[in-house]
């Protein structure tokens, strides 16, 4: 893996931590330990990308830090709320799920809100303001349909003949992240730049359809095992992906890595997302998602990399023992023939 991770800023987290803490207990002072535990579990390294989205956009549309603020506590209520609910559609927090789906309910509540502060606060002259108002709503609409298709029929997922999919399918599997284009909507049509959506929104479901794959490579032993739907197995094995077939998947899988092309072709489509989401990041002039999908796209090269060297160090300390046998018995059977008599 390179070095150059995107790294959250400490003073954003705090910030935004303080502010989300006062406003969920403003309304719900009980929920504040739930809060706290699931803000947790939102802010740490992995989520750069999230947190990353509302600072990209503010320096593209050149916004002061107060409004990129409002925009970037929006989004965050609103993936607490999708990773909370994930979790509920999952059976993932089995322990509280009333306190879960209260605190689940409040930062959907506390997501609109602020959101509806960020178009009041915007200071667009009647009839405009309005008509922005409801062309975001149409695109809010839109998006949260995309994320209640994925989180109500999580196993809606491409089957068998993975390499003969079509782009449509591909973007199916970034159907789960769809919220993130919620920002993007908000942003452009406040700013007057609609124009710049639909190239954001490719660079967000080209880049998810990347990330998808590359975590169902990483994973692949955990679902098989689970019983979950994983692209990669998908992509080893044309065979469905339940328990009959476990074991079949589970040895197409290994033949795939170390007896075929080390998954080559599986990373080569990964990069070929990604090259598509950094064309159309350019396109909207957002040089942050550029930037982050630039540096993803070096660590699926460098995965690819590291799974086919390890492929073939591992092959070659499973065959160098039969190399050696076969040597000593060709140098004994060499030594015979020497020793032999013409005629013998």
């Amino acid at each position: 893996m390179t070095s150059e991770a995107p790294a959250l800023r400490e003073a954003e987290v705090a910030e935004t931590k303080a502010t989300f803490l006062s406003e969920l207990t403003d309304l719900a002072p009980g929920l504040a330990e739930a809060g706290l535990d699931l803000f947790a579990r939102i802010c740490t390294p992995n989520w750069a990308l999230e947190w990353g989205l509302s600072d990209w956009l503010g320096t593209m549309l050149g916004w002061p830090a107060e409004k990129e603020r409002e925009l970037r506590l929006s989004n965050l209520y609103m993936l607490a709320f999708a990773r909370l609910t994930d979790d509920l559609a999952d059976g993932e927090n089995p322990s509280q799920p009333g306190t879960a789906a209260v605190l689940a309910a409040t930062l959907h509540h506390l997501c609109f809100r602020s959101y509806i502060r960020l178009f009041d606060g915007s200071h667009l002259p009647e009839p405009a303001g309005d008509r922005r108002s409801r062309r975001f709503r149409t695109y809010f609409d839109t998006y949260m349909a995309q994320w209640l298709h994925a989180t109500v029929n999580p196993s809606s997922k491409p089957g068998p003949g993975f390499r003969s999919l079509t782009e449509s399918d591909l973007l199916a599997l970034a159907e789960r992240g769809a919220l993130l284009k919620v920002p993007c909507a908000a942003a452009c049509v406040l700013s007057g730049c609609e124009d710049k959506i639909a190239p954001l929104g490719v660079a967000l479901d080209e880049l998810l359809v990347g990330i998808v794959l590359l975590d169902d490579e990483f994973d692949w032993a955990q679902d098989i095992e689970a019983g979950r739907h994983n692209a990669f197995v998908a992509y080893c094995s044309h065979r469905p992906q339940t328990m009959e077939h476990r074991q079949a998947n589970r040895r197409a899988v290994l033949k795939q890595i170390y007896l075929a092309e080390a998954a080559g072709p599986y990373f080569d489509l990964i990069c070929d997302c990604l090259d598509h989401a950094a064309r159309s990041a350019q396109a909207a002039a957002c040089p942050g998602m550029y930037n982050f999908v630039t540096w993803y796209s070096k660590e699926v090269k460098e995965c690819g990399r590291w799974l086919a060297e390890e492929a073939e160090a591992k092959m070659r300390l499973v065959i160098a023992p039969f190399l050696k046998k076969w040597a000593m018995d060709h140098e004994a059977g060499a030594r015979g023939l020497g020793t032999a008599q013409p005629g013998a």
